[in-house]
């Protein structure tokens, strides 16, 4: 029996291979390319987390800033995805790491908002509102996680980028440089990079700062792979190794005996203490100290176990107003925080003095008033009197009248009638402590 075709069935076969035809004529000369799937980036974590000695660790304190959200989405994948909603989830799961190895984690924010009021909708208030939150904590380090897109939106391309402040090379590129060594080994994103940033919430950070773009959600595939909960965790754990190097490997800074930022004369010699970070941490390296005043080097002297730092103003120092800068490394290459004194030495000012008798009846008294034309008498003091016109010496300054102090600019005292019209001032201003008055 001969088979036979149905009606129109050639028809339809020729109709197909017809649009087959066309279809591949119609990409001549445009070959379009398959979509790449087989990209490193969030396939499988190198370094085992339970390997580490926690304790470098315990006790810090650490702000981590999910950046974006709310209003701010940041940037979007090609289906959908936000860098908000990925950075929280990073975040999220850093703090769970960093409070399970002691240390106190502060977000900035928790949840899918933003820092706008009804009164200012902008981006700066946002960012400045972020700023100032870890200024209120006083923190360690400041760290704030992003995922990155690119300009030309060219869908393929991927990279880690590791960002540090403009200008600050020191503590801020060492915490850089340990995040960024544990993004590149765990991730595994190729090219990869360690620049400065000048974004808002680095320049104005008073901590070591880093802002981490570890991966590009305007790639498809990483797209995908940042919509899964073991990709967070993964970049976490890869942020958790990163700070617990920073740590581990020590973060020195100087401290200063009178624990405040400007220094009033008449300090003859400052002192700095060199505090290595941890226990286990190593000491300061002695080559490395740079002791700044006013933009200019000047020499200091280290305690045999370089565990101090003196410096004693010159002469030509002691007057006027003054910025100094300190900053060292440790053994290991950690850099200190730049540390800043403005040091306050004596200024040309004026005590004017105005002597008023009064000559009625035998008890009769004599007003003496002093007006300073810079310096605030009561935090300068005390004022003695010596009616003897001695020079100020010890036996001087014991035996003069101790006058009163007020606070501000101007003082007064009554004096005895028959009290001399010459005599000496003696007060307690360092070196120079003798002036007479007729």
């Amino acid at each position: 029996m001969e088979l036979k075709r149905r009606p129109g069935v050639r028809a339809a076969v020729g109709f197909v291979m017809i649009l087959i035809l066309l279809g591949g004529l119609s990409s001549c000369g445009k070959p379009k390319r398959p979509p790449t799937t087989d990209i490193p980036g969030y396939q499988a974590l190198r370094d085992r987390v339970g390997d580490f000695d926690f304790s470098p660790l315990r006790g810090r304190r650490l702000v981590i800033d999910p950046g974006h959200g709310g209003f701010f989405r940041g940037a979007v994948g090609l289906n959908g995805l936000t860098e908000a909603e990925v950075n929280l989830g990073v975040a999220l799961y850093l703090r769970g790491l960093l409070e399970w190895a002691g240390a106190e984690v502060f977000l900035t924010r928790t949840a899918d908002y933003d820092f706008l009021s009804p009164a200012d909708s902008s981006l700066a208030t946002d960012l400045a509102a972020r700023v100032a939150f870890c200024d209120s904590i006083a923190p360690d380090v400041f760290l704030s996680i992003h995922h990155n897109s690119n300009a030309a939106l060219d869908r393929d391309l991927n990279e880690t980028q590791t960002y540090y402040p403009v200008g600050r090379e020191g503590a801020d590129l060492d915490l850089a440089r340990s995040i960024h060594k544990y993004l590149v080994r765990n991730l595994e994103i190729e090219p990869a990079k360690i620049m400065a940033g000048n974004f808002y919430v680095l320049r104005n950070a008073t901590v070591p700062a880093v802002l981490g773009e570890p991966a590009m959600i305007s790639n498809p595939v990483i797209e995908g792979r940042l919509t899964l909960a073991r990709s967070h965790e993964l970049e976490a754990k890869a942020y958790f190794l990163g700070l617990l190097e920073y740590y581990a490997l020590g973060t020195p800074r100087f401290v200063n005996g009178f624990e405040e930022a400007t220094v009033n004369f008449p300090w003859e010699q400052l002192v700095w203490h060199f505090e290595p970070g941890s226990p286990l941490a190593p000491g300061l390296d002695p080559a490395t100290v740079t002791f700044i005043v006013d933009g200019v080097s000047q020499p200091v002297t280290l305690s045999p176990d370089a565990r101090n730092i003196y410096w004693t103003p010159d002469p030509e120092t002691r007057w006027g107003n003054h910025t100094i800068s300190l900053q060292g490394r440790n053994l290991a290459g950690r850099s200190t925080p730049v540390h800043l004194v403005q040091y306050k030495g004596f200024v040309n000012w004026l005590l004017e003095l105005e002597l008023w008798r009064d000559r009625r009846g035998a008890d009769s008294k004599m007003l003496l008033i002093w007006k300073s034309t810079a310096l605030d008498l009561d935090a300068y003091g005390p004022f003695r009197l010596n009616p003897a016109g001695g020079p100020g010496t010890e036996k001087d300054w014991e035996e003069a009248t101790e006058l009163p102090r007020y606070p501000g600019k101007v003082g007064w005292a009554l004096l005895p009638g028959d009290f001399p019209l010459s005599a000496t001032l003696l007060w307690d201003l360092g070196d120079d402590q003798n002036r007479n008055f007729q």
